[in-house]
Formats: C-alpha cells, structure tokens, sequence
C-alpha cells in the first residue's frame, strides 16, 4: 500500500490477567485466539489485534486453567498526506497480512511478562509464520463484537 508512510507507534490496552488457581504445576497446553481488526482515523490506520491466551494443566482427565490473558495490541500507522480512498477489502488485508505480523512480538513480550507477573513462568506463544497463506487461525474480527471482553 503506497498510500502508508510508515508506522507510527505500537501500544497495548484493555489488559486483563487471571491466575485462576495458581499456582498450578506444569507443563501446561496454551491456547492462542487472535481476531484483528483494521480501521481509519483522519490521516493514520489503526491495526488492533485481540489476543486470548489460556493455559490449562494438561491432564487428559481433569485439565485445570491456569491463568487466562487478554489484551489488544494496537499499531498505529501513518497515512501519506496524498492517500484516498482506501477500501475496507484492502485495510482488512493490509490488518491480516502484515498489520498482524508486525503487532505479533510485542503481543508475545506482553504475555511473557503477564503470566510472570501472575506467578507463573513466562509463556512465550508461538511465532506467527502466514495469516494470508492460511498457516494461521487468525480471524477478521466482527466489529460489533470486537469490544466484548
């Protein structure tokens, strides 16, 4: 996308962390769920992707949850001063195939100092390797639903 100078910051919001039992003993499974969505807001693009990150013990017959993390991390890119009509189709995209690839490690360092911070061993989720090439379960976020926590 030609019309993007370049990205402008990186933040993290909307943190919730939850040690449901701690402290519980591994090794735990963790399961990932990340929406991201793309918007506009006058010159910038704004890529925020919602992480859902669980541990639970894993025990085939009685798994417990360890802790839960959710957060959005939210990257702000600025627009070139001559960009128009940027389609919906086009910055769902651009959120999907590089937005959420860029957004991806700061989100692992977040969860890395949540769940040590909640008395558990840093958790470090997997990398992302190619949303656009369907390696990845990542969804398009509904924006009506996208603020429900």
């Amino acid at each position: 996308m030609s019309q993007i100078a370049g990205i402008h910051g990186v933040f993290t919001n909307d943190i919730r962390a939850e040690a449901h039992h701690p402290p519980l003993d591994g090794p735990f499974i963790l399961e990932n769920n990340v929406n991201v969505m793309g918007q506009l807001s006058g010159d910038e693009m704004l890529v925020t992707a919602r992480y859902v990150v669980t541990a639970t013990t894993d025990d085939e017959d009685y798994p417990e949850t360890a802790w839960t993390v959710d957060f959005k991390t939210i990257g702000v890119w600025e627009l070139n001063s001559d960009a128009e009509g940027i389609s919906h189709e086009a910055l769902q995209s651009f959120a999907l195939g590089y937005g959420v690839t860029t957004l991806h490690p700061y989100a692992r360092e977040t969860v890395q100092n949540l769940t040590g911070r909640l008395g558990y061993p840093g958790a470090t989720i997997e990398i992302l390797l190619s949303p656009m090439m369907g390696e990845e379960d990542i969804e398009i976020a509904d924006p009506d639903t996208f603020e429900a926590s």
